[in-house]
Order: C-alpha cells, then sequence, then structure tokens
C-alpha cells in the first residue's frame, strides 16, 4: 500500500472532481433558467406549465425551465486571476465567442 500526502490546493481540486462525477444520472437536473420571461399571466393570474414528468417548465412567478438526463458536467477551472471587460475595450479575436466572466 501507498501513502500519499497531497497538498490543500490538490485536496480542494480531488473533493470538487469528485463531487461533479456525482451528480444524479437517471433523475432531470435544471440546466437552464430564463428569468427574463418571468410575469406572464393568465386571465390576470400567474400561472405554471410542466412536462409529462412533473418538472416545471415556466412558473410565473421565475421563469422558464429546461430540464435534462444524464448531463455531463463541463470541467472548467479557475486559475485564480481575472481579467474584466469594460465598456469601450477592444476584443481581440471576434471570430470566437466572447467569454465574459
Amino acid at each position: 500500500m501507498k501513502i500519499i500526502f497531497l497538498t490543500n490546493t490538490q485536496l480542494k481540486l480531488l473533493v470538487r472532481v469528485v463531487t461533479f462525477q456525482l451528480m444524479p444520472r437517471q433523475t432531470q437536473l435544471k440546466c437552464y433558467w430564463d428569468w427574463s420571461t418571468a410575469g406572464k399571466l393568465k386571465d390576470g393570474e400567474p400561472y405554471e406549465e410542466g412536462d409529462s414528468v412533473g418538472n416545471h417548465t415556466y412558473l410565473s412567478i421565475k421563469g422558464s425551465f429546461i430540464w435534462e438526463r444524464n448531463v455531463v458536467p463541463d470541467y472548467i477551472w479557475f486559475n485564480g486571476t481575472a481579467s474584466h471587460y469594460i465598456e469601450g475595450d477592444g476584443i481581440a479575436d471576434t471570430t470566437k465567442p466572447l467569454v465574459l466572466k
């Protein structure tokens, strides 16, 4: 048996990776929430819509939702630095999507 010692940073990374891999596969996850659609009324009253499984696809007080099953997480790492876009800054490569953080 080999004992491995991890730094605090390595341990935090390991915990995050394991946690992401434990995402439910059989149940559905809310993967999209469009709150800009909230506030619609039917006959002057708030309403809700659902899918065949019973998940809310629209709630007047929250907006629209999209649910998915067997979701594979995107692994995106933060290296501890941040950059910011300020209105008026030039965009270096306009052929790729601009990622705002």
